[in-house]
């Protein structure tokens, strides 16, 4: 089984999907699955709206390969309403996609609700980052608890109206905060690093301690994750999906005040919320892909899956209906 990742990857710091992707891709790497000729490939998997153009042309060059479709969003919800990517992923999953694999239930049945077509073959696997740079700490000191946020995105839903309210109501004699990625808005208090390498983003994230986000309608934030998995409880707006990622490693909130009792409950009892973190490791995630991916590949080869096929007419409708609604959301956004 060999795989092909129609992704492309920068080079430099970027959102969470181009995280998981280089992750995956040094994975896929290491277990000789990964090839990077699509005529080679026996899966090709895509990423919500990104390549999406790559993706029909490779639909209609190799209608023999299992498509597989890893979902983002819905973006809408934590974007605007009128944001047409999730269109372009709606469309790409009616006629190209075999499979779909969802990040978590909240994005699984907030995307139904929003009118997702549903396929024969889905499933859930929740993200992992990568374990080489995201690992947790050998201990932990607090003489001061240092609290830490990260966003690759500057979108005001990332929760800057909260950063805002904790650059002027935290106290910042008794506590520490550091803000890394992007950023709408400038701070007072908060200390505010530009975008970092994910090697330089774990050990930030080790020299923290608490771990607060504050962002909206997340189908499965992979800041988030980052932070678990170097062993940082968190802090957490009651939104999206980050209740499924942190369980009981953490407490959310749904007002601001609610951060500073947050942020003294788990500064007393620090110890019993670290060993309470329960993320899948990276290695188990991977393993879970691979497992489906080859489900499929099994399906294929016993008649149990038949890949889609596209018709002539249904690539142009695509093609120019992605266009169109990319040339909008430059308008609008």
């Amino acid at each position: 089984m060999k795989i092909y990742i129609c992704c492309t990857l920068p080079k430099t710091p970027a959102g969470g999907s181009f995280q998981f992707f280089k992750a995956f891709r040094k994975y896929l790497e290491k277990q000789q699955l990964i090839t990077t000729q699509a005529n080679n490939a026996d899966i090709i998997v895509c990423n919500s709206f990104l390549n999406n153009i790559e993706a029909l042309q490779l639909k209609q060059q190799y209608p023999d390969t299992i498509f597989v479709h890893r979902v983002d969003g819905p973006i809408r919800l934590y974007n605007t309403l009128s944001d047409k990517r999730d269109a372009i992923v709606y469309t790409l999953n009616n006629y190209i996609m075999d499979a779909t694999i969802f990040q978590s239930k909240y994005s699984q049945q907030s995307n139904y609700a929003l009118g997702f077509p549903k396929q024969s073959h889905e499933t859930l696997i929740m993200n992992a980052p990568d374990p080489d740079c995201f690992y947790p700490k050998k201990y932990n000191d607090l003489p001061k608890t240092k609290i830490i946020a990260t966003s690759w995105s500057s979108n005001w839903k990332k929760g800057f109206k909260v950063y805002q309210w904790l650059d002027e109501h935290l106290d910042f004699s008794k506590y520490s905060m550091t803000f890394v990625g992007n950023a709408p808005t400038t701070f007072k208090n908060i200390k505010h690093i530009p975008p970092v390498t994910s090697d330089q983003l774990g050990e930030l994230l080790r020299q923290h301690d608490i771990y607060i986000t504050a962002s909206e309608k997340e189908p499965c934030s992979n800041a988030l994750l980052e932070a678990l998995h170097c062993g940082l409880p968190a802090i957490y707006f009651n939104d999206g999906s980050h209740s499924e990622l942190v369980q009981s490693g953490g407490l959310g909130f749904k007002t601001n005040h609610e951060i500073i009792n947050n942020l003294e409950i788990i500064s007393k009892n620090y110890t019993q919320f670290v060993e309470q973190i329960n993320v899948p490791s990276f290695n188990k995630t991977m393993e879970a892909y691979i497992d489906y991916l080859r489900t499929l590949y099994n399906k294929k080869k016993s008649n149990q899956l038949k890949p889609k096929t596209i018709t002539k007419s249904n690539y142009f409708y695509i093609k120019l209906k992605s266009i169109f609604y990319r040339l909008i959301n430059k308008l609008i956004l």
